[in-house]
């Protein structure tokens, strides 16, 4: 109507009213139980004297402004009197100016510290969440390691990355009313949950010790095989070996018949369709868009490959919200740790993400096999076997088994002549030794020529096209009705976090419906796992 100065088509006419404004209109004391979105925790109308459950850790309650901040911030200062700076240029370079400075914290006293909707219809650099940067550049604090951060009165937490020129604000549901609070993730980092939901939490596992990998390995029948010993970060072109993958695939392929589903980063699904590896895959999703999901709940065979690392910059962000600096050590791979809460987030996006990937197969009580390429299982998980990706084929092997399957016995000589081969003669020699030394390949002398050998295919057959694979025998076994049946009533391993009241505090056991007193939490913010494009 703003846009239009006019009402919106939907109830332009007499007796016409907007479908999803109307649809607000009810009494939740109606209901027994309120089923939304994360974001619907932001109305008191559906939150207030409910125990509010969240389902997963929520993605919902961050707001980034990157690319798009200095626009946004220039058009906000542009239009709006009383702030004494012109631009974000301005801002960012004279917000030390302590009399500019107090004059626009004085306007922000004035007129609150809130998003400004209005504006966004006005041009398309307009950001709701451009005043919230702007005042987060000038109440922040320096954390000394890049970052920095600032509280936002009623609204939540901004963090500014100086390296990458972004504003991140984190505004907590309103749960302040609510009676209780629970958060239910079977791989839970209980800070984060805090930070998210504005709520001291107690942890309450539901399963304690030996149970959990009890729970994977008989209630879920899930046989999970490793098979690198390496973390293999998949968030970056430059660590995706697709030759190795494509190997392991068409392993799995040949073990089991059927073609795996893979879940991988989105960078190495783009890679993957480059070089051709998903012709071995049956489907491929990314780690971003399965949490919670059951698409696979019926794939009896699966492959999580390579593992998530969003960036330092990720971590130092969290960091911030917590109210820290963090640092990156010197170590890498498995070795690799951060100081203060950096390596509880680390944990949270590579360690969980992992297994949360892993436990999206065989969801409907017959289980599956997976496969994981990559060695971020949490230690508890219980493993069904191990595999090895032993060796990958040069393009110079891949000539020379080409040639031998044409020529099926061959000399040496024969083998360099081939027209499938641009090889020296001790290069082929070499390969040719290779296959033998792998016994797909026989050595014999020449009957009619006693100085040369003569080269018989022994197996050629049982190579796969990329690379040699050890794979240990994993079968899954079958269930019949009524275990399936048992297994669908079994509840999921779900540990999950509340606030109770304080002297129930200390017990372990089933979560309790009790809750503290809300107002007693200490109000942030949240955040969303980026795009692994990122």
């Amino acid at each position: 109507e703003y846009v239009l100065d006019r009402p919106l088509p939907c109830q332009e006419h007499e007796g016409q009213r907007c479908p999803y404004a109307s649809k607000w209109e009810f009494d939740p004391d109606e209901y027994d139980v309120l089923i939304g979105h994360y974001n619907h925790a932001h109305k008191p109308k559906v939150a207030a004297g409910r125990t509010v459950v969240f389902d997963e850790f929520p993605d919902a309650y961050e707001t980034l402004l990157g690319p798009e901040l200095q626009g946004a911030v220039s058009y906000w200062l542009e239009a709006t009197d009383g702030v004494p700076f012109d631009s974000y240029t301005d801002l960012l370079e004279n917000r030390d100016d302590e009399s500019r400075r107090a004059d626009a914290l004085l306007w922000f006293d004035e007129h609150g510290v809130e998003p400004d909707e209005t504006h966004v219809f006005d041009d398309a650099s307009a950001h709701a969440a451009a005043p919230l940067a702007v005042f987060t550049l000038l109440a922040s604090d320096d954390l000394g390691n890049g970052f920095e951060r600032a509280e936002l009165e009623d609204i939540g937490l901004g963090v500014f990355d100086r390296a990458r020129g972004g504003v991140s604000v984190l505004q907590a549901p309103a749960l302040e009313y609510a009676s209780g609070v629970v958060a239910l993730d079977g791989t839970p980092t209980k800070r984060m949950w805090e930070l998210a939901l504005g709520e001291r939490l107690n942890h309450r596992p539901v399963l304690q010790g030996e149970e959990r990998a009890e729970y994977v390995r008989d209630a879920l029948n899930l046989n999970l095989v490793r098979t690198t010993e390496y973390v293999k970060p998949y968030n970056s072109a430059d660590h995706v070996n697709t030759e190795q993958d494509a190997a392991l695939l068409e392993a799995v392929t040949e073990k089991h018949g059927e073609r795996p589903s893979v879940i991988t980063t989105t960078t190495a699904e783009h890679e993957y369709d480059a070089d051709g590896v998903l012709e071995h895959v049956d489907e491929t999703k990314h780690y971003g868009n399965v949490l919670g999901s059951n698409e696979f709940d019926d794939t009896r065979l699966g492959a999580v490959i390579g593992s998530n690392h969003y960036g330092d910059h990720y971590i130092k962000k969290w960091g911030a919200y917590a109210g820290g600096a963090v640092d990156r050590g010197e170590e890498k791979g498995a070795d690799l740790s951060y100081s203060g809460f950096g390596d509880d987030v680390l944990q949270h996006m590579r360690e969980h993400d992992t297994l949360q990937a892993a436990m999206r197969f065989g969801r409907d009580g017959n289980g599956a096999v997976v496969y994981v390429h990559t060695d971020t299982l949490p230690e508890w998980v219980p493993l069904a076997g191990e595999g090895r990706v032993l060796t990958t084929w040069s393009d110079g092997m891949r000539d020379v088994v080409d040639a031998l399957e044409d020529l099926t016995t061959a000399t040496t000589a024969d083998v360099v002549a081939h027209p499938a081969v641009d090889l020296t003669r001790r290069q082929v020699f070499n390969n040719l030794e290779a296959l033998r030394e792998r016994g797909v390949l026989e050595r014999e002398q020449d009957t009619e020529d006693g100085r040369r050998v003569v080269w018989r295919d022994d197996g050629l057959h049982r190579l796969g096209e990329h690379g040699e694979v050890e794979l240990e025998p994993v079968d899954l076994e079958d269930l019949d009705d009524d275990e399936v049946e048992e297994i669908a009533r079994t509840v999921y391993y779900t540990p999950n976090f509340l606030n109770s009241l304080a002297e129930d505090a200390g017990s372990v056991g089933r979560p309790s419906p009790e809750v503290s007193d809300p107002a007693q939490a200490a109000a942030n913010g949240g955040d969303r796992p980026p795009d692994d494009a990122d």
